[in-house]
């Protein structure tokens, strides 16, 4: 995936479950703005999602940017994270950029 272009995804989740899908880059866009003159506009704001998680500590957000091949679409990604959303966890902690995590020990119970 070095040599080919890639989109980037900005994504969150909690103790619940994914909650954030959202492209933050794609090569399109530069293309686009060197013909428009006009900055391109991801659809979602990378500094709400991180303060959202801030804020919540107790819901234990992690929050991570990655790059995917750039024909994969939110869809794809969706339906990996559902087939198996603890592989798909590891892969985007074990491959991406964490922004921001609050992750929960696994040894630490607070009732038992």
């Amino acid at each position: 995936m070095d040599n080919t272009l890639c989109k980037t995804w900005l994504l969150s989740w909690d103790q619940t479950g994914i909650e954030t899908i959202a492209l933050v880059y794609d090569p399109q866009w530069v293309l686009e703005s060197l013909a428009t003159g006009q900055l391109p506009r991801p659809e979602v704001n990378v500094r709400n999602v991180i303060l959202r998680a801030q804020v919540n500590q107790q819901r234990h957000y992690e929050v991570y940017a990655i790059n995917f091949d750039y024909d994969m679409t939110e869809g794809d990604i969706l339906e990996f994270y559902k087939q198996s959303p603890q592989d798909f966890v590891d892969l985007v902690r074990d491959r991406g950029h964490v922004m921001h995590s609050d992750r929960q020990k696994f040894n630490e119970l607070v009732i038992r």
